[in-house]
């Protein structure tokens, strides 16, 4: 994958034991056949964390780098707190 500029985009994998938004009650778990991955990527200038469970995008995960904390718990456990936008704001 490239860019207009002829550079390769990076892109680092993890596989994900589970995946909470604390604002509502969903939840994803990688228990499942199909793990769950976090995708770091720098699309368009933004960096950003994406996941996927197989080839489809969970929607409503995406976790905007520039505006998030990442906190590393221990060798194999991270802790992503991002504030959501919220739309519905009245």
């Amino acid at each position: 994958m490239g860019d207009s500029t002829g550079h390769k985009h990076k892109h680092l994998e993890l596989t994900l034991a589970a995946v909470s938004e604390l604002s509502s009650s969903s939840s994803v778990s990688s228990s499942s056949s199909t793990p769950v991955i976090a995708r770091f990527s720098a699309d368009d200038g933004v960096a950003a964390l994406r996941f996927h469970q197989g080839s489809e995008f969970i929607d409503g995960l995406n976790v905007d780098l520039g505006t998030s904390q990442l906190f590393k718990l221990g060798p194999l456990q991270s802790l992503c707190v991002s504030e959501s936008a919220d739309t519905n704001k009245e």
